[in-house]
Order: C-alpha cells, then structure tokens, then sequence
C-alpha cells in the first residue's frame, strides 16, 4: 500500500506537470495565471509530502490549530484544529509548512524560498484579481522557470527521486512574443496593480545571491538564438538577396565561439594529449585535417585581402588529430 507522503508526492508531481502542459498550448488565454495557481499548489503538496515524510506519515503534522473561544467572547490557552465549511480539518499554509520544515531542520535555500514567494504572490493576484502585462508575463516566464529547476533540486534532494523521465521545461514565448522590446514599464499606466506587482518581483530579483555552485535561482533569462545544426531535420539557410527572407546574423563572438583555438593554443592541447610528440607526424595531419571547414576556419582581419587570413580551430580539430596520431 502507497504511504501517504508518497501519495502527496505523485499528486505534486502532476500538479507542476500540468502547470507546464497548460503553459506550453499554443494559444491558452489563462496561461500565467494558471501556471502560477498549478506551480504553487505543486510545491505546497512537496512540502507537506516532505512534512508527512518526516513524522512517520502522521496526517496530525499538517493540521491547522486555533484557539478555543470561551463563553466570554474571548480566545482561551486551548487549542483546537481549525474546520473547513464541510468540517475538515483545514491543513497548514505553504508559508506554516516552510516554517515547520525548518524547526525540523530542512531550511529551504535562500534564492530558492524567495522564489516561491515571488511565484505566491503572483498566484495571489491571479486569483483574486485579473493582471495581464507584456512585462509581467515575462517575469513569470524567468521565474516560473527558475522555479521549475528549483524542484527538480529539491525532489533530488530531498526523496532522491529523478523525474528524468518528464519534460520539465516551458516553451520560450520568444516564438510567439518579441519580449526583447520590454525593457521597462509604462510608469504612467492606470493600473497600479500590475506596476505594483511588477515592483515588487523586481526587489525579490535583486536579493537573489548567485554563484557557480549555487543550486537554486530566484530568476532565470530565457534567450531564443538561431544555431546551427546538423541534425536530420533541421532548417537549412543560404545566402539570398530576397528583401522578404528572414534575416540571420552572424557575429565575430559567434565564429570565436565555434572556433576558439589559434594554432598555439591548439599545438598545446594535441602535444599535452601526445606522450611521444613527433612534430613532423603532426604537420602532416594538421595539413589533411585543415580542409574540414566544420573544425577549422580562416579568419580574416581584412576580408578584400585574402593574404591576412588566420587560421581559428576547435576543440573537435584536437580530438580528431590525436586520434589519426594514435591510430597511426
């Protein structure tokens, strides 16, 4: 039989999976809001799922308790568990169950707590009031992923459970909304609403701490960038002089990127890899080697003279080059 922690745990689970199944439809209207209230209602059944986890599955650890009131009027020392309107006992908060969980001695990481309660606070306003702004769909979209990694961590660990198997990811809206125009907000806009609680997001943002070891954000950017692939399937582009074709960029940092070894640096790493470095062997495969365009480029610093060029490498040149070398 199913414990009752790991009960709580699936239904979380399938909380968040179906706060992403909605965010991702093509066309949903509701999409924040309702990826807000699913997200939030995931994590509150994580933390009570940890709650019943870690005091034997006792359902008493999540109850909600009030003062009795006396005859007088007036609240007394005993305590009594709070009803709903069907006369259930009403369970704790997300905030109460936090609290809880760390007078056991599971404090949640920072960046991670103000997260969630950024992600409340959204969900509080889209229940019981209507936002919708360019900007703040954005900010949710940061969030909510930041948020999405962030429970990923935590179910690692705390159940040492991977959920692998599932597509925890949101679709950039980058697709279908040109959120590099939103930059700020319109400070003379009548609702104060929506600036109040963009506000808000944006002090939470600031307090976030981050490093390279850190395992939980506040806030992730998401950027949509044209790559190449090759890969069957992929979109093929070529040169035209068509006003009406999609334009496509290519910079001096995205050719650095591909190719980011000069001779030396790549000399370096393939008689580092080389025990009996022989330097006319390894002439000889440079020159066969260089003909691939796929891991060796010529670098131009003038592209009308043609005498100038550089020779850029990648790490695939190396490995390559190693290999041909040992296999020799």
């Amino acid at each position: 039989m199913q414990s009752r922690y790991k009960k709580l745990f699936d239904k979380s689970v399938s909380a968040i999976l179906s706060a992403i199944e909605l965010y991702n439809k093509p066309d949903f209207k509701y999409r924040e809001e309702s990826f807000a209230i699913l997200i939030i209602n995931g994590w509150e059944l994580l933390l009570k799922s940890k709650m019943l986890k870690e005091n034997n599955n006792k359902l008493i650890c999540l109850y909600h308790k009030i003062a009795i009131i006396g005859k007088n009027g007036k609240k007394t020392k005993k305590m009594e568990y709070a009803k709903n309107r069907s006369g259930t006992n009403c369970t704790i908060s997300i905030d109460k169950c936090i609290i809880r969980l760390e007078e056991l001695n599971f404090k949640l990481d920072s960046n991670c707590l103000t997260n969630i309660e950024a992600m409340v606070e959204i969900r509080d306003n889209a229940i019981h009031f209507c936002n919708s702004n360019k900007l703040l769909n954005k900010k949710i979209q940061e969030l909510g992923t930041a948020s999405l990694k962030n429970y990923l961590q935590l179910v690692k660990n705390w159940f040492d459970e991977s959920l692998e198997n599932f597509n925890f990811y949101l679709m950039p809206m980058s697709f279908f909304n040109n959120y590099s125009e939103v930059d700020g907000i319109n400070l003379n806009s009548k609702n104060n609403e929506i600036k109040n609680l963009t506000k808000y997001l944006a002090e939470k943002e600031a307090n976030g701490t981050f490093s390279e070891s850190n395992e939980f954000h506040i806030s992730v950017k998401v950027d949509l960038k044209l790559v190449k692939s090759d890969t069957e399937g992929s979109t093929s582009i070529s040169y035209s002089k068509d006003k009406n074709s999609p334009n496509v960029y290519i910079s001096e940092e995205d050719i650095t990127k591909n190719f980011p070894l000069e001779y030396y640096q790549m000399y370096d790493l393939v008689k580092s890899k080389i025990p009996n470095f022989q330097q006319k062997t390894f002439f000889k495969l440079k020159l066969e080697l260089e003909n691939n365009k796929k891991i060796c480029r010529k670098r131009y610093l003038n592209p009308y003279n043609k005498n100038n060029a550089k020779k850029m490498y990648n790490n695939n040149f190396v490995d390559q080059l190693v290999k041909k070398y040992n296999d020799l």
